[in-house]
C-alpha cells in the first residue's frame, strides 16, 4: 500500500501528463471541460507544500490557460 505522499505524486503526475496531452488536442466541449477539473483539481493540490518540487509557480500560465 503507498503513503499519501506516494499517492499525491502519482495524482500530480496523472494531471500534469493528461493536461499536456490536453494541450496538443484539438478543443472540444468534452476536453474543455476535462481540461478546466484537471486544472482546478491541480490548483487544489499547488497549496500541499510538496508540490514546488514540481516547478510550476503558476499553473495557469504553465498550461497556457
Amino acid at each position: 500500500m503507498k503513503n499519501e505522499k506516494q499517492l499525491l505524486h502519482k495524482f500530480i503526475n496523472f494531471l500534469i501528463g493528461s493536461l499536456g496531452e490536453l494541450n496538443r488536442m484539438v478543443r472540444s466541449d468534452f476536453n474543455d471541460g476535462e481540461f478546466w477539473a484537471f486544472i482546478e483539481c491541480l490548483e487544489i493540490l499547488g497549496e500541499w507544500s510538496g508540490f514546488k518540487e514540481y516547478g510550476i509557480n503558476d499553473i495557469e500560465k504553465h498550461f497556457s490557460v
